[in-house]
């Protein structure tokens, strides 16, 4: 856009080369003379000129441009959203969704729809520009705590200090795990 605006400003005229006003006040017996300076000036300055203004406009496709008294420019934002510019502020021009931004800030792809499963809160953010969706928090499940393991079975847990815990019932073989390189593997054989 800057490029374009420079090479138009160039197309102007602030002054002729050639001023009719410093012609001498009287001529006489020079009308070729006279002739030559009115021509040249509109052949040499202001048609060439002109046509280089019309090739800047051509080449721009200035004719597909769209004509509003109060949109000032307009733009793809990262989003690949068409944005129009009005009063110094950018605005997206059609909504077809919203951009979905996880709470990690990842942005995820705009759908046709946006599905909500469970009970959420909605709620407007003008500031930010936002629709916030708050998920509610449901009923408490079960704490996952096995008070009785069935032969054969036993279950991990992780304690208050952080550590991780098997639980296996007695006289039971000891579970196929082992730990390597900091990772627990647990090994199934055939």
């Amino acid at each position: 856009m800057q490029r374009s605006k420079e090479e138009l400003s160039q197309c102007k005229l602030d002054r002729y080369e050639d001023n009719i006003k410093d012609l001498p006040d009287r001529i006489q017996n020079q009308a070729q003379w006279l002739k030559e300076k009115f021509d040249g000036r509109t052949d040499k300055e202001v048609m060439s000129r002109h046509n280089s203004l019309i090739d800047l406009l051509m080449e721009y496709e200035v004719f597909r441009s769209v004509a509003s008294d109060d949109v000032r420019e307009m733009r793809v934002n990262e989003y690949n959203q068409l944005e129009v510019k009005k009063e110094d502020k950018w605005t997206v021009t059609a909504l077809n969704g919203h951009l979905i931004v996880t709470p990690d800030g990842r942005v995820l792809p705009m759908r046709e729809r946006l599905s909500f499963r469970g009970e959420v809160e909605m709620e407007d953010d003008e500031e930010a520009n936002s629709t916030v969706i708050h998920a509610l928090r449901g009923e408490q499940g079960n704490t996952g705590v096995v008070t009785d393991l069935s032969p054969g079975m036993f279950a991990l847990s992780v304690g208050e200090d952080g550590h991780l815990y098997l639980t296996q019932n007695d006289n039971e073989p000891r579970p196929p795990f082992s730990i390597e390189d900091g990772r627990l593997i647990y090994t199934i054989t055939e």
